[in-house]
């Protein structure tokens, strides 16, 4: 069983998929890193743009 670093605490934050491919099928990881990436970042803007518009229903308050 592979342990739980630091390194790879901060990695599964930024991209959960991209930590699973890394260290289950390392291999393929290289080649599919950028699109991985890509699609990670998609779904971390779409949580900021959520949490914008929770903030603004929580002011309107």
């Amino acid at each position: 069983m592979k342990g739980l670093s630091k390194s790879r605490y901060t990695a599964f934050c930024q991209c959960p998929k991209l930590l699973w491919l890394t260290v289950n099928k390392p291999e393929e990881a290289a080649a599919s890193r950028e699109a991985l990436l890509r699609c990670c970042e998609l779904d971390t803007w779409a949580m900021v743009k959520v949490w914008e518009k929770l903030k603004e229903k929580v002011g309107a308050i």
